[in-house]
């Protein structure tokens, strides 16, 4: 299979639990088959350590996925624009808790083992066998300067968002307002268990802020 070095102008890193698949629905609609969704854990290898990547069709204009940004990707991808969403550090992790317990076909070795175990929420947040989830923008966005992205969305003004976006990538972005990876199902959490899992998560929350400062 021959393989091709690529120049995208869009990096767009998927937080888990932050509204990714409405948008990569948006970015499907925008760059179609000029879009590379990262999802083979080799791929995701490469992105993940700052290797140069190599795809396997021409003219990626876009790539997407659950990708860790690598301070090499800004010398290996000049041009491309950084982006991401984010939303409330506790409302994130507690989605992210709910949808490991529904969980499914598809699961990663962490997933089988949580399920085997089923810890209570606040256990959840507070094991270091599941840093790498609950701690996520530390894990996903934090290995570059908060000033790198080009744009920070919120999930909970995506719409809005949206708009600054197509100013920023000057493409029009089409929302279909189609709501994806909801939980119905998920129990309401008292203030008091959500006041302690905000503090189990100040970290978070300090790159949150920072992120929301810089782009807001």
């Amino acid at each position: 299979m021959k393989l091709f070095k690529i120049h995208p102008s869009l990096i767009a890193i998927h937080v888990p639990k932050t509204a990714g698949s409405t948008f990569k629905a948006v970015l499907e609609n925008v760059y179609g088959w000029q879009l590379k969704h990262i999802y083979k854990h080799e791929d995701m290898h490469v992105w993940n350590n700052g290797l140069p990547y190599r795809s396997n069709k021409p003219l990626v204009e876009a790539v997407y996925g659950h990708i860790e940004a690598h301070p090499d990707w800004l010398k290996f991808y000049p041009k491309a624009k950084l982006i991401a969403w984010v939303r409330d550090p506790a409302d994130r992790v507690i989605s992210a808790y709910y949808h490991w317990l529904k969980a499914g076909k598809g699961q990663d070795d962490r997933q089988k083992d949580f399920l085997k175990k089923k810890p209570d929420l606040l256990s959840f947040v507070k094991s270091e066998e599941y840093r790498l989830t609950v701690n996520a923008y530390q894990t996903y966005l934090g290995r570059i300067p908060a000033e790198s992205y080009a744009f920070i969305g919120r999930t909970e003004h995506f719409e809005e968002d949206l708009k600054r976006l197509e100013a920023i990538l000057h493409k029009k972005l089409p929302y279909t307002g189609r709501e994806a990876n909801v939980n119905a199902s998920k129990p309401e959490i008292s203030e008091d268990q959500r006041q302690q899992i905000r503090a189990l998560l100040e970290p978070e929350y300090s790159l949150y802020h920072k992120l929301l400062a810089l782009h807001h």
